[in-house]
């Protein structure tokens, strides 16, 4: 049976080095969501079934016993691990990935998974510090404010300090970043911004924002606060005419990544010739 097999292959894998690396958070637990979600229906049966008696099978069988002891060792496993990368969302359309079973996590990595088909975010809202999804939304208002499947009220992200939205499609951002007043880092590049009146004011304690690869007209309002924290802005490839607003202490927009002073610009690769406001 396949999901037997994953189960059996997976926790044997992490029994083996597991506690060493992946508990310690030296490294990240690393799932397709296919696998999740073979895990968390494994485990639905299991407790399901044999509610009281865990290492008890359904139908007595010394494989199924296995199979058991196997279901619940990753479910013990998981619910101690601190950061979890997770791939691709399962190939059955309906499917959903479930993240309920991480009660420590910390930090988060999702690629190529919508987060219409997330459930259990609400519950590591909380304590997640670092948060990456790329390939996986349009609209952050349905990451940070509905937090996915679980379609919840406006609470905060108040531990979150690293926000990483890059490669997705998002158009504009929202007050739904108010959720978020912790973050210091915000990676927003490759996407579609093409101006932002509001959303970023909502974060005052912001010191590194990339911005690179959008379609920006203008350099966006920052939090007054934000403007003596704020030392890296990466504004790259985009549609820039004139730079106006809060300066800050280094700007990196060069296609070498070599960090230029402020007072030394006068162009930004792929983006327009620009000049800067008078008084400048």
């Amino acid at each position: 049976m396949a999901g037997a097999t994953v189960i059996h292959q997976l926790a044997s894998l992490l029994k083996e080095t597991g506690d060493g690396q992946i508990l310690k958070g030296s490294s990240h637990l690393a799932l397709t969501g296919t696998t999740l979600k073979l895990v968390t229906d494994a485990i639905e049966r299991i407790e399901r079934k044999v509610p009281e008696d865990r290492d008890a099978s359904a139908n007595g069988s010394a494989s199924q016993t296995t199979l058991s002891r196997e279901v619940v060792f990753l479910r013990d496993f998981f619910l101690r691990v601190p950061a979890v990368k997770l791939n691709k969302l399962p190939d059955h359309l309906n499917s959903v990935v479930d993240l309920s079973l991480f009660k420590s996590l910390e930090t988060l990595s999702m690629k190529r998974i919508p987060v219409s088909h997330v459930v259990g975010l609400s519950g590591v809202r909380e304590q997640c510090k670092k948060l990456s999804c790329q390939n996986c939304l349009v609209d952050i208002k349905d990451l940070l404010l509905s937090c996915g499947a679980d379609n919840t009220g406006p609470l905060s992200w108040s531990s979150l300090v690293d926000l990483d939205l890059s490669y997705n499609g998002i158009p504009e951002l929202n007050e739904s970043l108010k959720l978020c007043l912790s973050i210091q880092t915000l990676d927003l590049s490759h996407n579609q911004l093409v101006s932002d009146e509001t959303g970023l004011q909502h974060l005052p304690h912001l010191c590194a924002l990339n911005l690179a690869y959008n379609k920006l007209e203008s350099v966006p309002k920052f939090n007054q606060h934000a403007c003596l924290c704020l030392t890296r802005l990466i504004l790259r490839n985009n549609n820039l005419t004139v730079l106006v607003g809060q300066w800050v202490s280094t700007i990196w927009l060069c296609h070498s990544d070599t960090l230029v002073p402020q007072t030394d610009l006068m162009f930004m690769y792929r983006n327009r010739t620009f000049e800067t406001p008078a008084g400048r």
